[in-house]
C-alpha cells in the first residue's frame, strides 16, 4: 500500500502541494489528473524520489520510502535491466526502444511491482514521457 501523507511542496511563494493525503491499496490502479500546474508532477516526483516535500511523508507498506529503500529499489531495477538485456539502453527514453524491448521493459516493471509497488510506472511506460528507462523502473519497485 503506497500512502501520500500531508504532502506539501513550495517553491518560493508558489504553492504546488498543499497537504495532499491519499492511498493507492495493492492491485489498485490509480489516475491522477488535472490541469498544468495543479502539483501531479510534484507529486510524483516526491513519490519517486526525485524531490522532497516540504512537509509530509510518503510510506510503502507503512514504512517510509528514504534513501536506503530508493536505492534497493534503483539496484533491483539494475538487476531487472541486465536479466532482460536492456541495461545497455537504461539511459535511452521508453519511446525510443523497440516494440519488443518496451515489452521487456514492462516485464521488468510488472516484476518490480509484484516486489514493492512503486504507483505509475505503467502509466510512466506507456505515456511516451521523456522519462529516461532507468528512472522510471527505479520508480516502480525494488
Amino acid at each position: 500500500m503506497l500512502e501520500l501523507d500531508g504532502l506539501t511542496r513550495r517553491y518560493g511563494d508558489r504553492v504546488a502541494l498543499d497537504g495532499l493525503s491519499f492511498t493507492v491499496q495493492r492491485g489498485q490502479m490509480l489516475g491522477f489528473v488535472g490541469p498544468n500546474g495543479a502539483g501531479k508532477t510534484t507529486a510524483m516526483r516526491i513519490v519517486l524520489g526525485v524531490l522532497a516535500p516540504d512537509a509530509g511523508e510518503v510510506r510503502f507498506d507503512g514504512a517510509p520510502l528514504d534513501p536506503t529503500t530508493r536505492e534497493q529499489a534503483h539496484e533491483a531495477t539494475g538487476r531487472w535491466l541486465e536479466r532482460l538485456e536492456v541495461a545497455c539502453r537504461a539511459g535511452d527514453r521508453v519511446e525510443q526502444l523497440s516494440l519488443g524491448n518496451q515489452q521487456r521493459v514492462m516485464v521488468a516493471t510488472a516484476a518490480l511491482m509484484a516486489v514493492a509497488a512503486r504507483v505509475y510506472a505503467n502509466a510512466i511506460l506507456r505515456t511516451g514521457s521523456s522519462v529516461k528507462l532507468r528512472e522510471a523502473l527505479a520508480g516502480s519497485g525494488s
